[in-house]
């Protein structure tokens, strides 16, 4: 088991936010999340554009992020595979 200090639950407004305030070079990055995603997702491409800048690890159980993942341009994990990992 993989030893914790810190918990972290966050929601896509934390991506947005992060986004405005000019916490990830997003244009580059949004640019290349885009093709990915249907045209109403827009806080999903954000969402992936973040991990892609901070080198994160997405996780996600939307199935919108399965294009994303076999492409390789962010690792995604589900919920389970995240808590099968960490814990």
């Amino acid at each position: 088991m993989h030893e914790r200090t810190t918990r972290f639950l966050l929601d896509t407004n934390v991506f947005i936010a992060a986004a405005k305030r000019g916490w990830t070079k997003t244009n580059d990055e949004i640019a290349l999340c885009l093709p990915f995603f249907p045209e109403n997702q827009e806080a999903d491409v954000l969402h992936a554009a973040t991990c892609l800048s901070a080198g994160g690890i997405l996780i996600s159980n939307d199935k919108h992020f399965e294009k994303i993942r076999n492409a390789g341009i962010v690792e995604v994990w589900t919920i389970s595979e995240a808590i099968e990992r960490l814990l």
